[in-house]
């Protein structure tokens, strides 16, 4: 995702008539999928007066995205995940600054009863994760 991201903010700072009189930059923090890292590095960047954060764009997993969104909405900051699935990321009451490029888990539960129905599969086992974020 980081060359994907790099490309558009290239491409969005080479043209003038998409953010006039501004330009994109970005900084990258691996939180290693952990909420307490995420947040490390959203307070160091929010604390940080010589650059003025507009949104956030990672978060590649519901465990840092959850909380990370929700601080993020006390600044008024848009966050976008390319990969958070978690169904609770879909309430906009609770997250209205949160954005994703993927389908929450949610969307899974139809096609999956389809395959099953249309194989005639009537013993199904399911492999998941299930902690306080996937809930």
């Amino acid at each position: 995702m980081e060359a994907a991201v790099e490309m558009a903010f290239e491409d969005v700072n080479a043209d003038p008539a998409v953010l006039p009189s501004h330009t994109l930059s970005r900084v990258i923090k691996d939180s290693l999928c952990q909420a307490g890292e995420g947040l490390k590095g959203l307070i160091t960047w929010i604390n940080d007066k010589n650059r003025r954060i507009v949104g956030i764009v990672g978060a590649g997993c519901s465990a840092v995205s959850t909380p990370l969104t929700s601080t993020a909405n006390l600044f008024n900051l848009m966050a976008l995940s390319p990969s958070s699935g978690s169904i609770s990321l879909s309430n906009k009451q609770m997250y209205p600054s949160f954005m994703r490029t993927v389908s929450s888990q949610a969307s899974l539960v139809s096609p999956t009863i389809a395959i099953c129905n249309h194989f005639k599969w009537r013993r199904v086992a399911l492999v998941t994760e299930t902690n306080d974020v996937m809930r």
